[in-house]
């Protein structure tokens, strides 16, 4: 296998070198922190991080130009852009060992461009064997191809728009095989209508894989037809069919069998979409993914109200594909507002968690209870995208919810990951950038929050967490990017910066080892809202109500505290409470005798938090 790919002889992106970072810290927490040199694109996509059992970490992310993947700053192992300059960015894969020290790397994209090609790595699995499998979704046009082998040999695909693909590489980086969706029958490319991918992936025991994604497949007229063929070694074919999918492929590759979840008028336009599945330990699977309109999500179960907004779907299906129950999470406007699931873990207790953003109110309790968060109001009545975490039992009960969330700024959790303590972290991008929060993974209660800091000589931090994946020993590897100009990587109270020269369109990767099962030391636990555990804003009673209720609270310290009452267009209708106050616990009544019946959101904002919940009025 070849380390080093440069397929073409054409002219390449100068390398811009980043600042290079390499130590063993003194942190309680942090072992090490190391990031590459070269040129992440600033539009590249996300990052993907898994490992094996021997902790080799593996890495994938689109870059541009060069980019050195020695964490070591020994400039040993240099991958470079397979495209002509100014188009779109190829995808890299790169093997570390558990200090960091790289075994090997290789880039794959098109051979060659017409300017409308691309490639995207939307997830990366190691299977027990150490083989890696990425699926994702790519366009090329059918005289030029993607290069899926890092070899000498040559495994072309082509697909029209967008592609799904699956590819499998054995622990050394060598090509197994890799297939794609599309059998193209009589078709030009340009046209509407084709539009693939894979998002998920997971494997069991035996090296059975599992995907997830979105599948559309239509009769265009005109004698066009895009036709489905979900078997790379067999047929079965689809023409007019749209949904998201989940399917089980042998380890060879072979189709086992597979699920399409489809709108129930007919249409064979997009109306769901799989995003990520895990298996738990008895083989029973959990697929999330984002759904609108009636979708038919098998063995009987549908969703109830026809909706042209995406809400999310968590579904446990048994070995063979059968739905055995539904969860389905949606904001309280209709036609307003999304939701997306971004990560799923299923965890030690046989629990399920997944996590991604939200806008408006979402009620995360399937049940008759109450488990509300309200995204942050933005001015103007306009809700912002938060991020969410939440949990269920292996019955689909709700257990509890967590919120990151509060400032102007989208807010998002990429990755989440358990340690042998049933702690649960998570990663993403907050209202200051990268965070990395640990949560009991029985309650829900914050253990520790880390978010912020910047290096001196630097004027913001701005960078996301992309990928978190914890060892059987503990070791937790976390990858993400810095945007502009640094962040902090060292949660103890000591400094570790990973930095990106000011004045730069780069993005500087980093990987960082911490042991996760302690705390750092100054670290309190953070001030986002977590549904189960004690709160300092009770639900209101009674509720619902008419046409009076209560309202409890609580103040930790003395602040400024303001408690308002907000209708679902976001205005605000009531002020109950607006002025400083000691800690200790408080009330609050409201009289709704002159407002109509409905869902109303009431908001307290202290100097520290903001804190939303749900109540109905009903006359």
């Amino acid at each position: 296998m070849k380390k080093i790919i440069n397929k073409l002889s054409i002219l390449l992106l100068p390398a811009v070198v980043v600042l290079f970072l390499s130590v063993n810290l003194r942190a309680q927490v942090l072992e090490w922190a190391k990031q590459t040199e070269g040129e992440i694109s600033q539009y590249a996509g996300n990052m993907h991080l898994d490992i094996d059992a021997d902790e080799n970490f593996y890495l994938s992310g689109k870059f541009d130009g060069t980019l050195e993947l020695d964490l070591t700053g020994n400039g040993s192992l240099t991958v470079q852009d397979l495209h002509p300059p100014d188009v779109g960015a190829p995808n890299f894969i790169a093997k570390y060992d558990s200090n960091g020290s790289i075994l090997w790397a290789f880039a794959i994209g098109a051979i060659a461009s017409d300017g409308y090609d691309f490639l995207d790595i939307n997830d990366l699995h190691v299977d027990y064997a150490g083989n890696i499998i990425i699926v994702g979704a790519f366009e090329c046009y059918p005289d030029k191809g993607i290069d899926f082998d890092p070899g000498s040999g040559t495994t072309l695909l082509t697909g029209p728009q967008s592609t799904a693909f699956a590819a499998k590489y054995d622990t050394n980086g060598n090509l197994l095989w890799a297939f794609s969706f599309y059998t193209i029958n009589n078709i030009n490319f340009g046209i509407n209508g084709a539009f693939q991918e894979l998002s998920g992936v997971t494997t069991d025991a035996n090296g059975n894989i599992f995907l997830t994604g979105r599948i559309t497949a239509q009769v265009l007229g005109g004698g066009i037809e895009l036709i489905l063929d979900l078997n790379p070694l067999g047929t079965t074919n689809y023409v007019n069919v749209a949904g998201a999918i989940v399917a089980k492929y042998s380890p060879d590759g072979i189709l086992q069998w597979h699920k399409i979840y489809t709108r129930t008028d007919g249409y064979a336009v997009q109306g769901s979409i799989g995003e990520k599945i895990a298996l738990d330990a008895s083989g029973n699977i959990f697929t999330t993914g984002e759904f609108s309109r009636i979708i038919d999500f098998g063995n009987g179960f549908t969703n109830p109200t026809d909706q042209s907004t995406m809400g999310t779907y968590l579904l446990k299906l048994d070995a063979t594909g059968n739905t055995t129950w539904m969860i389905l999470l949606d904001n309280d406007i209709p036609d307003l507002g999304a939701m997306e699931p971004f990560s799923i873990l299923t965890t030690s207790s046989n629990n399920v968690v997944i996590a991604g953003l939200f806008d408006n109110t979402v009620d995360f309790d399937p049940g008759a209870g109450v488990a509300s968060l309200t995204s942050f109001l933005l001015p103007g009545g306009v809700y912002d995208d938060d991020g969410f975490i939440v949990s269920y039992d292996a019955d689909g009960n709700f257990r509890w919810v967590d919120h990151v969330g509060g400032g102007t700024s989208e807010e998002r959790i990429f990755s989440i990951a358990e340690n042998s303590a049933g702690d649960v972290f998570s990663t993403g991008d907050g209202n200051t950038g990268f965070f990395l929060k640990k949560l009991d993974g029985q309650t829900g209660a914050t253990l520790a929050l880390y978010e912020k800091q910047y290096a001196p000589g630097y004027e913001i931090e701005l960078g996301v967490g992309y990928g978190a994946v914890i060892s059987p020993n503990d070791n937790m590897y976390l990858t993400g990017k810095v945007f502009q100009d640094s962040i902090d990587v060292d949660f103890s109270g000591n400094e570790f910066f990973i930095v990106d020269p000011p004045g730069t369109t780069d993005e500087a990767l980093f990987v960082a080892r911490y042991n996760s099962l302690q705390t750092p030391t100054g670290i309190s636990p953070g001030t986002d809202e977590t549904i189960l555990n004690a709160s300092s804003l009770e639900q209101n009673y009674p509720n619902p109500f008419n046409p009076s209720t209560q309202i409890k609270f609580a103040i930790s310290k003395t602040s400024n505290v303001k408690l308002e009452i907000y209708n679902l267009l976001g205005q605000k209708v009531a002020t109950l409470v607006n002025e400083n106050l000691t800690s200790g616990n408080y009330s609050a009544d409201w009289n709704a005798a002159n407002f109509s019946s409905g869902t109303y959101i009431y908001r307290l904002t202290t100097d520290t938090k903001v804190k939303s919940k749900k109540m109905m009025l009903i006359k």
